[in-house]
């Protein structure tokens, strides 16, 4: 196989890393052709036992394919059924609630072209060279035994319906060489999948250097909204560019050239109105919308060609694909061809989905670029502004002007501004959920943005949307963060920590202290007394302005010991009541169960015996009940005269004298009741 000369390299290079390790891993963008060096290893190990991992059916389809042309091999596909859904969880409609490894639907096509694939398991295909082929869904049905195992997409294994799959595959394989490939080693949750291959990674490209070094076109980029700051990698203010870029942008600005200008001047200058376009949408809601604004923004255009792709009808890429008509031609698509798709005729994409997660914009940027693409620069229109709302996509930007020394004018050409995208995403997000949009009307009623755990609007989880804007600080640029911030967010402080400190404050204000007792129980729905001490224990991981605010309150920072408190509150029990006796709805009562079941050291039994403790819990139980019992029956007769209940009387409070007279008599104890309760000169009552 003739490999171009960057994947020649990346491929010489895990041949090497291979010499002296089991694990290594390419990272080069998305278009760059990282299956042919995986198809080389093929190549050059015909008598070895190997497995192909991707994620995609489309993958797997095509890479059986490639495979298939490199000659004669035993290739396996041992999925007895392939059900539509492979993989779990559910879609949602907007990035950053939906888990970034949910479920990929295949349709049928893909489906009975995997079935057809699937190969019966023999004993002849335990032993000797075979080429096995595995979604990540599929793991568990696996032959023994490999050489060498390829890992594609494989910030995928960290999923958490296959990371122990995953596992207990290398595990069980010892022996085996990894090979992983990926653009986007980075997941969502901060979690860097090189970790995989313990950090051996033997070939990094990032996109930008793919471009400057012409493996992949420049594209010409239109943007919403766009920010610069003044800093370099090496922490070198960059004034000069800094200034040109921003008078790019403001001239721009002022232009204010909208969507249809933008599409219209970006195609004309092109001669692209026979152009093919995948349109990267939110839900399938939004299309409808889409489709119809579509109108007015390709109206100049003549015939139009609209087609859909989603999760009810996937068959409209299909029918894209084969689109050789004289006229402009728009995939819609939802939550689907971020992997594993190319198309060398397609013109560009548009960027409709709002997204902080870094994967998925250079996977659909990656769309319209790849090695084979005809287009010398193909368009990218990020009407939602992406790359402006995470520093990945701000460091791409950049780093093409920088590595192919960009002037003005060339800057110009390659990088456009359209003031009308913020209205417009705005107009989008009128027909959806607006999640930022209930942020700020949560901070505007409450005065502060820390979102109770559970809060929802309607059906829609507010708190989760908080928690992962919150999980993904370190991966936003400075305008997100910053749009946060003036919302009011705290990236410091959770909000179940300030509802235990709105706890504390409501005590203090109402006792002077929080010299909280270990028998508090819940108060204004937390456990006071736990918090407390759990922010002592963990004093050293609290931000500076927490332990201020603790302070205020009069914090006292030595650690509780439960069980001495616990001691403490029984010695005062003691000295209110006379007695250990502890009811069982005492707040005390679980500490005094725990003594009775509990082995305790000499010295706390020898403090529970001076103290007159009884460690005999169904006598203190007993005695409990008379007590209870004698205290309600004394009621009865100070407010009726006589002790006449009835035979299923109840208290007010629920309790049944009635009953408790009942079993006293029974158990011949009623003389011993009057004595108690009545006075000395009715006891012949």
């Amino acid at each position: 196989m003739d490999l171009l000369q960057h994947n020649k390299i990346a491929y010489d290079a895990v041949v090497e890393h291979l010499k002296h390790s089991d694990r290594t891993c390419v990272i080069h963008p998305t278009g760059t052709g990282k299956s042919y060096i995986a198809l080389q290893y093929i190549e050059d190990h015909p008598d070895d036992r190997g497995l192909y991992i991707t994620s995609v059916a489309t993958n797997l389809l095509e890479f059986w394919d490639k495979v298939e042309k490199l000659g004669s091999y035993r290739m396996v596909l041992n999925l007895s059924d392939i059900p539509r859904h492979v993989g779990t969880g559910k879609r949602g409609d907007l990035d950053g609630i939906v888990d970034e490894d949910d479920e990929e639907v295949i349709d049928d096509e893909e489906r009975k072209d995997l079935l057809k694939r699937a190969t019966e398991i023999d004993e002849s295909h335990l032993t000797g060279p075979v080429l096995q082929f595995s979604l990540y869904a599929g793991l568990q049905d696996l032959l023994p035994n490999f050489d060498y195992i390829i890992i594609d997409e494989f910030h995928r294994a960290g999923a958490r319906q296959w990371e122990a799959r995953v596992k207990h595959l290398l595990g069980d394989n010892p022996k085996a060489k990894i090979i992983g490939f990926s653009a986007t080693p980075m997941r969502m949750d901060g979690r860097d999948m090189r970790e995989l291959f313990n950090n051996d990674v033997a070939s990094e490209m990032h996109l930008s250097d793919a471009i400057a070094n012409r493996l992949l076109p420049l594209p010409v980029y239109w943007i919403g909204m766009i920010e610069f700051d003044e800093i370099d990698e090496e922490g070198k203010v960059t004034e000069k560019k800094k200034q040109n870029y921003t008078r790019i942008a403001k001239r721009h600005l002022e232009a204010g050239t909208g969507l249809r200008e933008a599409f219209q001047q970006a195609l004309t200058a092109e001669n692209a109105q026979r152009g093919k376009f995948i349109i990267f949408c939110r839900t399938i809601q939004n299309i409808r919308t889409l489709k119809r604004m579509s109108d007015d923004w390709f109206g100049w255009a003549g015939e139009v060609h609209r087609y859909e792709m989603h999760v009810q009808d996937r068959n409209g890429f299909s029918d894209f694909a084969a689109d050789d008509s004289d006229c402009l031609r728009l995939l819609f698509v939802v939550d689907m061809l971020t992997e594993g798709v190319h198309m060398d005729d397609l013109d560009g994409v548009i960027m409709l989905r709002p997204t902080e997660s870094e994967r998925i914009f250079f996977q659909q940027l990656g769309r319209a670029l790849a090695v084979s693409t005809k287009r010398e620069h193909p368009l990218i229109f990020d009407i939602a502004s992406n790359a402006a709302a995470m520093r990945g996509g701000m460091d791409f930007i950049k780093g093409v002007g920088r590595e192919m020394d960009l002037d003005d004018e060339e800057m110009e050409k390659f990088f456009h501004i359209t003031t009308e995208a913020a209205d417009f995403i705005e107009h989008l997000r009128e027909s959806e959920f607006d999640y930022d949009g209930a942020l700020q009307q949560f901070f505007n009623e409450n005065g502060h943005l820390y979102i109770p755990a559970g809060y929802k609007v309607g059906e829609r989880d507010v708190y989760d949307y908080y928690c992962k804007v919150r999980g993904r600080k370190n991966q936003l640029s400075d305008w997100s963060r910053k749009h946060y911030e003036a919302m009011g967010m705290d990236w410091d402080i959770t909000s179940r920590w300030m509802k235990g400190f709105w706890a504390a404050e409501q005590y203090f204000s109402e006792h002077g202290n929080i010299d909280v007792s270990s028998t508090l129980g819940k108060y204004h729905d937390v456990w006071l007394y736990d918090w407390l001490n759990q922010n002592r224990m963990s004093r050293e991981s609290l931000c500076e302005r927490q332990i201020m605010m603790l302070d205020s309150l009069g914090m006292d920072w030595v650690i509780h010991d439960r069980w001495e408190d616990n001691f403490r509150e029984l010695e005062r029990f003691k000295e209110q009541y006379g007695h250990t006796d502890v009811p069982g709805t005492h707040p005390l009562a679980k500490f005094v169960a725990g003594l009775r079941k509990n082995p305790l050291d000499p010295e706390k039994r020898e403090r529970l015996d001076a103290l007159g403790f009884d460690w005999d819990g169904r006598a203190s139980r007993s005695r409990n009940a008379w007590r209870a019992g004698t205290a309600h029956a004394k009621d009865f007769y100070n407010e009726h005269g006589d002790l006449k209940v009835p035979r299923n009387y109840a208290c007010s409070d629920g309790y049944k004298l009635g009953n408790f007279l009942k079993r006293i008599k029974r158990e011949g104890k009623l003389a011993e009741l009057i004595r108690e309760i009545l006075p000395a000169s009715d006891h012949s009552l």
